[in-house]
């Protein structure tokens, strides 16, 4: 378990802007037809208010994930390298994991949605080694199968200070179910599925 005391205001600072970056990224990407995110959504992420963007600010973790393109299906949740800012981001937040798993793995595996051997492995790569992560890496959204999660992270009206700080604590409990799920089930065979998108159907 991470330390409370590690999330500094530094962090929760850097979090934030790589996640506003991300925002900016994934708008492109819905506009062009690339990812299936619906206009409520949308509208939330790019058009709130100054005021109304507070809760964004306290999440203590990323809001999409880097995967290896070279071996992982990206799922309908997966955004082109193409799409503008993509490819800095990608750079950027490859740079990001490396530092933060050299400081605190547990801590890493929370804000980024790696397990622990993997956080540990990525933090001792040599440069070189991450400057070839970051050529093959990609963008995908994170929690698009939490029912509901999204939409109550852009919601403008009737949702109070409280409510917007619990949603960090939601979606650290949603992280850390599924790292439990998946540690239960890695010595059974693997079956393929596909990740749904953020639109409701």
């Amino acid at each position: 378990m991470f330390r409370q005391s590690s999330l500094s205001t530094r962090l929760f600072e850097q979090i934030s802007a790589l996640n506003q970056s991300f925002i900016d990224v994934m708008d492109v990407a819905a506009r062009s037809g690339a990812v299936d995110v619906s206009h409520d959504i949308l509208h939330g992420l790019t058009h709130a208010h100054a005021d109304q963007q507070s809760h964004f600010d306290r999440l203590p973790f990323l809001l999409y994930r880097l995967y290896d393109a070279a071996s992982t299906h990206p799922g309908p949740s997966g955004i082109p390298d193409d799409i503008a800012g993509a490819s800095d981001l990608v750079t950027l937040t490859a740079s990001f994991i490396w530092q933060l798993a050299q400081e605190d793995v547990a801590l890493a595996t929370l804000v980024t949605g790696f397990d622990q051997v993997w956080c540990q492995n990525f933090g001792q790569n040599s440069i070189a080694d991450l400057a070839g992560f970051a050529t093959r890496a990609r963008l995908r959204i994170r929690l698009v199968d939490a029912p509901g999660y999204w939409q109550d992270l852009v919601r403008q009206r009737g949702i109070s200070s409280l409510q917007r700080a619990s949603l960090g604590a939601t979606g650290l409990q949603l992280i850390l179910s599924r790292a439990r799920r998946h540690r239960a089930r890695r010595s059974l065979p693997k079956i393929t599925t596909s990740e749904p998108g953020i639109r409701q159907r």
